[in-house]
């Protein structure tokens, strides 16, 4: 599943779906550290998410990875 959720980034060129797929198995992995617990997941996603927002806000995008 971590692979699939990776694939569906193809548009952030090959480096973005490792990457994704990456935070998938990383999300998934503190899911299972908390019993299962989705919000877990979902908060460590939305974390990622935002640092990547403020990054981009900041620096613009990086283009080339």
């Amino acid at each position: 599943s971590c692979l699939l959720f990776g694939l569906d980034h193809g548009g952030q060129g090959v480096i973005g779906v490792g990457l994704t797929t990456l935070d998938g198995v990383i999300c998934s992995l503190i899911n299972r550290k908390f019993d299962d617990n989705l919000w877990a997941g979902i908060l460590a996603h939305g974390i990622d998410n935002t640092i990547g927002i403020v990054g981009v806000y900041c620096t613009g995008p990086i283009y080339g990875l």
